[in-house]
This record gives C-alpha cells, structure tokens and sequence, in this order.
C-alpha cells in the first residue's frame, strides 16, 4: 500500500502564549517534519475541502508512553488527512491552560481530562466534550514502596508531587484530600515532579515528594528505572471513569459539525490501531517524534519501556461491550460532576448534556473496524 509524508505543526502555548493570544498576539509556530516509510496503510480518498482544526493537546510534550493514540498515530497514518482535516497541533501545560486556549478562540478542540470541562463550563465556557476515551481513571495516588503512608489520609501535612500543575490531575487529587478531610489549600503541599522520567525518579528517590498523584504510563516509566510503586486505596477514585476526552469549542461545532466528527472518528480509528499492535504505534510515535525515544539505551530497552508504559494506558481505552467508541455513561459523568461540587470545585450541578454530546458519535463510529485491525496487523515501519 501507499505511504503518504504528514507534516507536523507543533505550537506551544503556555500561560505566557495565552496571555500573549489574550492580546492578539499569536504563538510562533514550529515545524516538525517526518516521512513515514511503513507498510500496511489503508487507502483513503481524503474529502475535497480540508477543514483547518486547531487541536490543543494538555502535554507540553508527546510521551511515546502516553500519548500516540491521540497525536502521531492518527496524523502520520493518515487518518486525519483521510477525514479531510487540516489538523494544526498546540500543546498546552496542563488541560486547565489547554481550555483557556479555546476559551479565548485560539484553538477548536481539546484533548485533556474530563473534569477541566466540568470547571470551565461550570465558570461559563462554550465547550462541550464529545468523545472520551478511558474506561478508568488515569491518574491516581502513589508513594514508594517502603513509604510509611497507607491512605489517602495519611497525607495531612505532606509534599505531593504531580506531572505539572494545572493538570486535570489536580483536580482529582483535590477531590481525593476533600473525601479524606483534608484541605488541598492548607493541609498539604503540590508540587510539579515531570511526567514519570529522570527528573520524577530524582525527586522520589530524593524524598523531595512524600506521595506522587500521577497517571497510569508514568508510573510505568518509574517501574522501568527501578522504582517500586504502591498505589494508595481511594475508593472514590472508582467514580472518577470519565477521566480524558476530546472537548469542541461550541462555535466551532456549529461551523463544522462534520469535521468535529470525523476527528472523533479518525481518534477512533487511531486508538483501535493502538490496541492491535501498541509496538508499532510507538514506532511511529519515534518517526513522528525522534525527540520522544529515550537515549543512551539500545532499541530493544528503548521499546519495552515505552511499550510497558504504553500498554498500561491503551488497555483502558477498549469499550465497554456493545459500547460506541467515544461515549461515556450518564452515570460515570454525573458522578465525576457530583465529586467535584462536592468537593467545591464547581458550583453547579448542570445536566450531562451542558458537558458531554453524543451528537457526533454515529458518525464517528461509522467506519470498517476490521480494515483497521488488519492495517496495523500487517504494518511494519522501516
């Protein structure tokens, strides 16, 4: 089958980028180029009028570990080409700065956690999510194995380490403290660690943080440099499993409601490649994104730590029996809604439809589910 090359554009906003676009003042962009040179591609015939996308992703970087379902492997295997979309990539540090982003019109969706839209919505944006992805929650409490806490509550009056802040983590660990009675502005100190490499392994091994609230692939990675992980019990987490989504800018959804369906269905499509052969969708992550594989190991030690990572995310995206990929249940996102009023994170109590719509989903989940398993089977990246 024919290859196709898929230009990458990666624009960073941070706060600084966020306040500058507030302004008028718009972010540079960075061009980050690849050829792809596997096998196995699935023909396409793209739609004659691409519509431009502007896609924040809540990552200032792509982890091979984390994140090729929802970056490269849609864009470099051609799923958004095929859709026709012109996808343009923002990062942004954290999904509370990510929904700012489309908030002040500089971007038209959003991949973060599922509570960033409970608050922006609950402080007045015009979003809504449409497709979620995860089955349980991502991010989750931690210490080291030898570490004396046992529970949440044994948190008082400790350093908690997170990937960054202004993270959707945040907002669980917040929930988390509150359900044990212990004050997340008083009783404890949030600190940013990094996203599970040297840098987390450092201020672990350090004692820099007492207890860790990251997710599912960075504990991974910190298995992989030699650290023992013990997951503190938090019951309430169990509620928590509308956890990440993809979110539209309302404005946006209304211009091109077709196009807010075709993304959900080439992430879809994406995600399934993923769950078929995980190693390749690291190997294209590495094309896409050389930067994301490690150094100073040899290839064989380089891929079964991304995949040992990667495999501890991808298995929660599988649906439920029967379920449509991207929808969520009334109850997981109600319970998710109701954890954090009582919490005191949102004020209100809105109906699931003024967060999530299943307007797009049909149509996202209309394509040859057997066609994409075969192609990444067969796929081989040279």
């Amino acid at each position: 089958m024919a290859t196709r090359s898929v230009p990458f554009r990666l624009i960073t906003i941070g706060l600084i980028g966020i306040l500058l676009a507030a302004c008028g003042a718009a972010p540079s962009t960075v061009s980050n180029s690849a050829a792809p040179t596997g096998t196995g591609a699935a023909a396409a015939t793209p739609s004659p009028t691409p519509v431009h996308v502007r896609y924040v992703v809540s990552l200032k970087v792509f982890p091979a570990g984390q994140s090729p379902y929802y970056t490269s492997t849609p864009d470099y295997l051609g799923f958004f080409k095929q859709e026709g979309l012109d996808v343009e990539f923002q990062t942004a540090d954290g999904g509370n700065n990510g929904v700012k982003v489309l908030a002040i019109g500089q971007g038209d969706i959003l991949l973060a956690g599922a509570q960033v839209v409970f608050t922006a919505v609950d402080q007045g944006a015009k979003i809504h999510a449409f497709h979620s992805f995860l089955s349980s929650p991502q991010d989750t409490p931690a210490v080291i194995g030898d570490s004396p806490i046992k529970s949440v509550a044994d948190l008082k009056g400790k350093t908690i380490g997170v990937a960054a802040m202004g993270q959707s983590s945040t907002d669980t660990l917040n929930a988390l403290l509150v359900d044990a009675r212990i004050d997340p502005k008083k009783d404890v100190s949030i600190i940013p660690i990094g996203t599970g490499g040297a840098q987390t392994a450092v201020a672990v091994k350090d004692k820099k943080v007492d207890a860790m609230m990251l997710n599912d692939s960075q504990y991974a990675n910190l298995e992989s440099l030699g650290l023992t992980i013990r997951q503190l019990p938090a019951p309430l987490l169990a509620r928590f499993s509308f956890a990440q989504v993809l979110a539209v800018r309302d404005e946006f959804a209304q211009q091109h409601p077709d196009a807010v369906a075709r993304f959900g269905r080439a992430l879809a499509k994406a995600t399934l490649f993923s769950q078929t052969n995980p190693e390749a969708a690291i190997r294209v992550h590495w094309k896409a994104y050389p930067e994301t594989k490690a150094t100073g190991l040899d290839e064989a030690t380089a891929l079964a730590q991304d995949l040992r990572a990667y495999k501890a995310r991808i298995q929660k995206t599988i649906p439920a029996k029967g379920a449509l990929w991207g929808d969520a249940t009334d109850d997981a996102i109600t319970a998710s809604r109701d954890i954090l009023f009582q919490s005191g994170q949102i004020k209100q109590q809105l109906p699931v439809s003024a967060y999530f719509t299943r307007d797009y989903l049909k149509q996202a989940n209309d394509f040859d589910a057997a066609q994409i398993i075969d192609m990444a089977k067969n796929y081989v990246v040279k």
